[in-house]
């Protein structure tokens, strides 16, 4: 029963600390790099022409401060902005991307992020669906234009 026990002590000390504790996607080892509270954000379903953006959290998981190089987008369609100032050992910055939702259908763009000395890159991305807006005025409602004469 004792060896049990011990055996059932030691096995779950071994992967309870790999389980997370329910967070995604961040990574709380020194010297990973960057970790990102999400890697990839859904815009869901959004308007032909309508400009979104969303902001990516960035976490430096290192011991010591890195600087964002470069952030490079996928297509023209997709803008990153970014803080070119150093992040410090355990700090925190964020990636604004933004999308100009030109081209109605589904949609997932990738964004490069390079950092560090040695270019060491991290890839993130958005999607979602574009809708088409009418090309004209919306149609008339016949019940709203009969509420109208009626209240004359």
């Amino acid at each position: 029963m004792m060896k049990y026990l011990l055996f059932l002590f030691f096995f779950s000390g071994s992967i309870i600390p790999r389980m997370g504790y329910g967070q995604t996607g961040v990574s709380n080892e020194v010297g990973q790099g960057l970790g990102f509270v999400e890697k990839v954000y859904d815009f869901g379903k959004i308007p032909q022409g309508k400009p979104v953006q969303h902001r990516f959290q960035v976490i430096n998981s290192t011991n010591h401060e890195l600087n964002i190089n470069n952030v490079h987008a996928s297509c023209g369609c997709t803008t990153p902005e970014w803080s070119h100032e150093a992040i410090p050992a355990g700090g925190k910055s964020e990636v604004k991307v933004g999308y100009n939702a030109a081209n109605v259908g589904n949609f997932e763009k990738t964004i490069t992020i390079q950092f560090g000395n040695n270019g060491q890159t991290e890839v993130i991305s958005i999607k979602g669906y574009v809708w088409p807006i009418p090309e004209g005025p919306a149609p008339l409602n016949q019940a709203v234009a009969t509420l109208k004469t009626i209240k004359q």
